[in-house]
């Protein structure tokens, strides 16, 4: 507050006591008892290194993008959005059992292509230990091989089809994988 503001012959002391700043007026009460009884707390002081601040707020920001993450990779994962370029692959387990996933169709070079975009990647790891994989595309169905695009090969289809920065931003920067899916 400026002198102004507080009218003439108010001074302010401050003090450290504890973790706490206490402000007086000194020209009131000049150190009697009442000065003890007067103080104001004006907030609590911070005790910590100016770098152990910085970190606690890039910690509690490395928190909350984890968590929308979290959320966003959670959202796509329950409602599998399907538009006309997406694809339903089915991998199977080491039993047998099939399970569904809706994936993005790229095509590059007259075949068909899945990306693994999100950190979720239980099919893709089926994929990889059981290649044999059925897809519906289109209202048709049909059995494949899912065989991994590495190299020159994986370079073609991600230049071909880029993420937006935004979007990966959203994925967590997750590394991005191909699979060329065959016809059986």
């Amino acid at each position: 507050r400026t002198a102004a503001a507080r009218g003439a012959g108010w001074r302010w002391r401050a003090w450290e006591q504890g973790t706490f700043l206490f402000c007086v007026d000194t020209a009131t009460v000049r150190g009697s008892a009442a000065a003890r009884r007067s103080f104001r707390l004006v907030g609590p002081r911070s005790r910590e290194a100016p770098h152990l601040r910085a970190v606690k707020i890039l910690a509690a920001v490395l928190l909350v993008y984890v968590a929308i993450v979290a959320l966003f990779e959670s959202l796509i994962g329950y409602f599998q959005p399907q538009a006309d370029d997406t694809v339903v692959i089915t991998t199977f387990d080491a039993d047998g059992t099939g399970h569904d996933r809706v994936l993005s169709g790229l095509d590059s070079g007259g075949d068909l292509y899945v990306a693994v975009n999100h950190w979720p990647r239980a099919w893709y790891r089926r994929a990889l230990a059981n290649p044999a994989v059925r897809v519906a595309r289109h209202g048709a169905t049909g059995d494949y091989v899912a065989v991994p695009a590495t190299g020159a090969e994986g370079d073609r289809v991600a230049s071909e089809h880029p993420l937006p920065g935004a979007v990966r931003f959203l994925m967590g920067f997750a590394p991005r994988e191909f699979l060329r899916l065959d016809p059986v």
